[in-house]
């Protein structure tokens, strides 16, 4: 915890924040008392990509688990979970301009996540 706390007084001060918060990943991720999660595919198209080549289920499940996770989602019910990458991404369902997005907005409209609104105010 000291590592942390040293951490902490350097980059906020006199009530203000001295980084931005892309400074700030970058600066985490440089240091070691932080284990950050060793992730299955990048969290983009290029990532959705690699999954539907795959045609590997489960992995497509643990990833876009990971995608809801990192837009700070909790899943309620995997059963739906696994429908759900059944019927998009194993079915090649997602097509168009931008698929990484539109499976994001789908995402965004399921009831069995909980998207968590974190903010200041």
């Amino acid at each position: 915890l000291k590592a942390l706390d040293r951490f902490a007084s350097l980059i906020y001060r006199d009530r203000a924040p001295k980084v931005s918060y892309a400074e700030l990943l970058d600066l985490l991720r440089t240091e070691r008392f932080v284990k950050w999660p060793v992730l299955s595919a990048p969290m983009n198209e290029e990532g959705l990509r690699q999954v539907v080549e795959s045609k590997n289920a489960r992995f497509a499940v643990k990833w876009l688990s990971q995608v809801i996770e990192t837009r700070d989602g909790l899943v309620q019910d995997r059963g739906k979970l696994e429908q759900l990458v059944a019927s998009t991404i194993g079915s090649g369902q997602l097509s168009g301009q931008a698929p990484f997005e539109d499976l994001v907005e789908l995402l965004k409209r399921q009831q069995w996540i909980i998207w968590r609104e974190y903010g200041l105010g």
